[in-house]
């Protein structure tokens, strides 16, 4: 018999198993969408969008005005469409005809129409951009004359253009201190002129002009029709190419103290076609940076380096055995990735590697991403840079040595501005306002992260809801990487510039909330 106020032993044994089955039940209910939100990707575009804007804002970012000095390349763009271009090419000078698509290549040295008709029909079928450097004058002094007739007028126009000039802008709008330097003629100082926080290294009598060529995917050209919208750029930049301005910008660089120095221009060197003199020019920018590092320490705290499309591959083996030693961290997309990462494998001052990872898997349009994590690792075992900022059209990687001193809230942060920022500029979207204007882009990534990486190399992976995080090791160093989607607009109303507006934003993020 039971005790008073006590239930009989068999009801009691049946209340405690269903109360150990409901709290069973409940833990499991529980534990599987704890599951379910810690490893999934997030793929609602407007929760991604949202979490990313969160990661931007998440930190209080410094207030105070912030330095940064940036070489080497300030140049005027032409900006015009490029079937429109080569039309009016082929109308002003009857004896050109366009090549065969069975002929088309990267052609690496353009000296007739035939090179630049079969170059810009290799990256406009393949949707990729690419610059390069036209070594004979007339050929570029026809493409201008047929870039500013009058059957192009209402469709060309100039703007501010050359990584350097481009980076500033951005950091300008971002509220810090410009130095710039590169060619700064009488044009570039008109249109720079809104920026009143831009001070210039130098001013020159002429400007450099560079003749942009975008096309939309809609485009057709012998034929043939892009993946994606895009630009071909062509140039005869010899100032630029000779870092006229470098020694006027160094001298400077004591006097206003920059926190952060940024260097680009190096692409240009595509037109010099002595190594000697390439080796020689790099060599006097690698002397220069080594003196200022020595006379900004106390505010300096990052130099990297931004990466452009060439067509000599050798350049990068020289600027990678020549200025990567002097230079912290590199922004660069998976055109320049996939050609540093071959270089270097294939370079004897390097340590032998049999190219894991494929060349066409990391330099087409949506590449593969173990591929790319692969070929940065390569990059960062065996190149003596800390920071290395990968990004294309639809995601991008940031990638740190593990003992970057930088704390993790910064690069998380970073990450998130930079995809915002080049979805905002393509897109043409105001800050902070792409989860209300979501008609306008597509979110190609719906696959978990993870699933995508050789998982015998993932430690620690982590989804942040926009941005996901895992480390990697391998014999000589470990490596953090850090992943975020790109929302990719439908109709991009602007393409020039988004890498260097991609770096500008990470970085300037990355600072502001590292200091």
């Amino acid at each position: 018999m039971s005790e008073p106020g006590k239930l009989p032993i068999t009801a009691q044994s049946t209340t405690q198993r269903t109360y150990l089955l409901l709290t069973a039940i409940i833990a499991c209910i529980a534990a599987y969408f704890t599951t379910i939100y810690l490893t999934a990707d997030h793929h609602d575009p407007k929760h991604t969008a949202r979490a990313l804007i969160k990661l931007r804002n998440d930190q209080a970012a410094k207030k105070e005005i912030l330095r940064v000095a940036i070489g080497y390349n300030s140049n005027v763009d032409l900006i015009l469409p490029a079937i429109d271009l080569m039309n009016q090419m082929l109308k002003e000078n009857t004896e050109y005809k366009v090549p065969n698509v069975e002929e088309n290549g990267d052609v690496t040295r353009i000296d007739t129409f035939d090179d630049l008709a079969r170059s810009f029909g290799f990256f406009f079928s393949k949707g990729s951009g690419a610059e390069r450097f036209v070594y004979d004058k007339t050929v570029f002094t026809q493409i201008v004359s047929a870039g500013t007739s009058e059957a192009l007028i209402n469709k060309s126009f100039f703007h501010i253009g050359g990584n350097a000039a481009l980076m500033g802008v951005k950091f300008s709008k971002e509220n810090w201190s410009v130095l710039l330097s590169g060619a700064i003629g009488p044009k570039m100082r008109e249109l720079l002129s809104p920026y009143t926080n831009i001070d210039f290294s130098n001013q020159d009598a002429h400007d450099e002009f560079h003749v942009i060529m975008e096309y939309s995917k809609d485009s057709k050209w012998n034929g043939q029709s892009p993946p994606r919208a895009n630009r071909f750029i062509v140039t005869r930049d010899e100032s630029n190419a000779g870092f006229a301005s470098l020694n006027a910008f160094h001298e400077k660089l004591e006097a206003f103290k920059p926190h952060l120095l940024v260097l680009s221009g190096f692409h240009l060197l595509d037109g010099v076609k002595e190594e000697h003199y390439r080796r020689e020019r790099l060599q006097a920018v690698a002397n220069r940076i080594r003196e200022s590092k020595i006379n900004i320490s106390s505010s300096l705290k990052i130099v990297h380096v931004e990466l452009a499309s060439m067509g000599n591959q050798n350049i990068y083996d020289e600027i990678s055995n020549i200025i990567f030693p002097v230079t912290d961290s590199l922004g660069l997309n998976e055109q320049e990735l996939s050609t540093l990462y071959k270089v270097l494998t294939s370079s004897p001052s390097r340590s032998s590697h049999d190219q894991l990872y494929s060349i066409s898997d990391i330099s087409k349009t949506d590449p593969n991403l173990s591929s790319v994590v692969g070929a940065i690792s390569y990059i960062l075992e065996n190149c003596p840079l800390k920071r290395l900022h990968f990004h294309c059209l639809t995601f991008h990687v940031l990638a740190v040595r593990s003992d970057y001193q930088v704390n993790e809230e910064a690069l998380i942060g970073s990450l998130a501005d930079s995809s915002l920022s080049a979805t905002e500029q393509a897109c043409s979207i105001e800050r902070d306002g792409l989860s209300s204007q979501l008609d306008l882009v597509d979110l190609h990534r719906n696959t978990k992260i993870i699933d995508l990486l050789e998982k015998d190399r993932v430690n620690d992976y982590s989804d942040l809801g926009g941005v996901a995080k895992w480390t990697q090791s391998s014999l000589k160093l470990n490596i953090k990487f850090y992943f975020a989607p790109v929302f990719v607009c439908k109709k991009p109303r602007h393409t020039v510039g988004l890498g260097d507006t991609i770096s500008s934003a990470g970085l300037s993020q990355q600072i502001k909330l590292q200091i």
